[in-house]
């Protein structure tokens, strides 16, 4: 089954999240396309929910943090009422 968007999203967030990981190992990690996962980087990156450190190593802004535990908070409420 195919992942939605925001599943996507949640996924890189996670890889990323508990410490600074360099661009082809989130892609790899991530298990997208180079041309899906570039879009979904350059979002990420333009919306504030990642950026990028001197070394190259992307993190999780905190905006990033709150946008997942928001994300996974709407996903436990959708399967508790069987929407998911």
């Amino acid at each position: 089954m195919r992942r939605t968007p925001i599943q996507v999203t949640q996924d890189i967030l996670r890889i990323a999240r508990h410490r600074p990981i360099k661009r082809t190992p989130l892609q790899r990690k991530s298990n997208l396309s180079t041309k899906r996962f570039n879009q979904y980087y350059e979002d990420l990156y333009y919306k504030g929910l990642i950026d990028i450190d001197d070394t190259a190593h992307v993190y999780v802004t905190d905006k990033g943090c709150i946008f997942l535990e928001k994300s996974q908070q709407l996903n436990k409420f959708m399967n508790e009422f069987g929407f998911v």
